[in-house]
């Protein structure tokens, strides 16, 4: 499975979890709390991934190691 399919699957059971501890009259008054605490920490990590997606920071730092490598290897 890829990220994204990964992070799906966790955003569906993020709606799904909180919907049946509702429709099961489970109103424990930190299950809330839990999942929307849950939700914004995926949602930022979805955000993020996108970010950095979208601004190719990660191809920045694979090519940043590769050039100080690069200079490691020459100054020796």
């Amino acid at each position: 499975m890829n990220k994204w399919m990964k992070c799906c699957i966790v955003l569906a059971l993020l709606f799904v979890m909180p919907s049946y501890a509702f429709a099961m009259n489970q109103f424990e008054p930190f299950v809330p709390m839990l999942m929307s605490f849950l939700f914004i920490v995926v949602l930022f990590l979805v955000f993020r991934e996108v970010v950095c997606w979208y601004w190719k920071i990660n191809v920045r730092i694979e090519l940043l190691t590769e050039i100080r490598d690069l200079l490691k290897n020459q100054a020796k």
